[in-house]
């Protein structure tokens, strides 16, 4: 089951996610919502929780370097 974890812009985007238990991943799913309800996926992506982790301290380190620079 399709869960919207975020929704901007009057509900035009959404990112949905799905856990998948028995790979231990979660697919998450951009997509554009039109004013008649239709949607159109933008991007799609499945992740393992080491691989959000990774991306976090990655977001981190670039926050640190930019601080830095200021």
């Amino acid at each position: 089951m399709k869960t919207i974890i975020h929704e901007t812009l009057n509900g035009m985007r959404q990112i949905t996610a799905q856990f998948n238990p028995e790979f231990k991943s979660v697919s998450f799913e951009e997509n554009t919502v039109l004013h008649d309800g239709r949607q159109f996926s933008v991007s799609r992506i499945t992740l393992r929780k080491s691989d959000v982790q990774a991306m976090l301290e990655y977001f981190e380190q670039l926050e640190e370097k930019s601080g830095e620079i200021k």
